[in-house]
């Protein structure tokens, strides 16, 4: 009968304690730039900047923004680890960079 408390003493223990490591925060990460065109230095506005993590062999999207007028961009919670970032914009060649 002892062993029956402890144990369930134990999943007890278990059950609060994993709610807490499950909740510690996020490093607050952020990738800003500026997307040029490569012949003539203008900004592309509107392109759009995406960030990707290999997930099982595939690409999986993990967060993006959208440049604005001056073709800036800002993408707030960017995860640790390494990523990928896809830039894409109407009748251009997508850009791929690695990010580490």
């Amino acid at each position: 009968m002892k062993t029956v408390l402890r144990l369930i003493n134990l999943f007890t223990l278990l059950a609060w304690a994993t709610p807490t490591v499950a909740q510690q925060p996020v490093p607050n990460n952020h990738l800003t730039g500026k997307v040029l065109d490569a012949t003539t230095a203008q900004a592309l506005p509107f392109a759009s900047v995406a960030i990707f993590k290999q997930i099982n062999g595939k690409d999986s999207l993990l967060t993006g923004a959208q440049t604005d007028e001056q073709g800036a961009f800002i993408i707030t919670n960017v995860p640790t680890g390494s990523l990928l970032a896809k830039v894409t914009f109407v009748g251009y060649q997508n850009l791929n960079k690695a990010i580490l």
